[in-house]
């Protein structure tokens, strides 16, 4: 794989426009308000923000008082958050690097790695965890939110009994279109168990603190849960999952 691959150049215009400044309603409603509990007071803390997009993530963060730097591999996203913080200038470095290979960054010298829904996009998802322990400070945390592999796994349909989902493999990791963009624009996102992660955090020296599996609940104003039948579906099957984990 090339050190930099612009593939998701080919989709920068339609994510910035998904994404806004925060964050699409799933973000907004259901995985922000988690990701930033976790994280707690962040002023002070250096923060690498990983797979940043156009960095909105980093500017909440930076707002926060935390020492932002973002790392994207797109040179379009790159550049569209560098415009954002010439615009309204909050102290964010953007880098446009390999998440799995940060040649640019020390060793020891973060207090946190945030990855907000993307490990699922990246294919050398094994060095960027390697990565991710190499930039901490001893008991730094990463904490990272993705499509839960129950969803990557399978897809929903609907019977007389209302709707279910199909599975034809779980344990099998495996490259899939992304469901955000046409198949032809060649956007891929990545299954893997729940147990491939763990596997992976423990053979970097982490241990998990927190794990959580989010549903979408209801909201009369949420046009994702109106239907009551997938309402219902939604509240059992959890779509995304987040996980904190610290370096030991």
């Amino acid at each position: 794989m090339a050190k930099f691959d612009s593939s998701w150049d080919k989709v920068a215009e339609e994510y910035c426009e998904a994404v806004g400044e925060t964050g699409d309603i799933n973000h907004q409603a259901y995985l922000n308000p988690i990701v930033l509990a976790i994280l707690g007071d962040v002023n002070g803390k250096k923060i690498l923000d990983l797979a940043c997009g156009q960095g909105y993530f980093s500017r909440i963060m930076a707002r926060s008082g935390a020492d932002v730097v973002g790392v994207e591999i797109s040179p379009i996203l790159v550049e569209t958050a560098k415009k954002k913080e010439k615009e309204c200038p909050l102290g964010i470095k953007y880098i446009q690097e390999n998440s799995s290979k940060m040649e640019v960054l020390k060793s020891n010298s973060f207090d946190l790695v945030v990855s907000n829904m993307a490990f699922h996009d990246i294919a050398e998802i094994e060095s960027t965890i390697k990565e991710c322990a190499r930039v901490l400070h001893r008991v730094g945390r990463l904490v990272f939110s993705m499509s839960h592999p129950l969803i990557t796994s399978s897809e929903r349909h609907r019977d007389e009994k209302g709707y279910y989902r199909k599975a034809y493999a779980y344990m099998t990791p495996v490259e899939r279109t992304h469901p955000m963009f046409p198949k032809e624009k060649g956007i891929h996102l990545y299954h893997r168990p729940i147990g491939f992660y763990v596997e992976q955090l423990a053979k970097n020296g982490f241990v998990i603190l927190n794990m959580q599996e989010v549903i979408i609940p209801h909201s009369d104003s949420d046009p994702l849960t109106r239907d009551e039948e997938k309402r219902m579906h939604k509240n059992e099957f959890p779509y995304f999952m987040v996980i904190e984990a610290r370096r030991e």
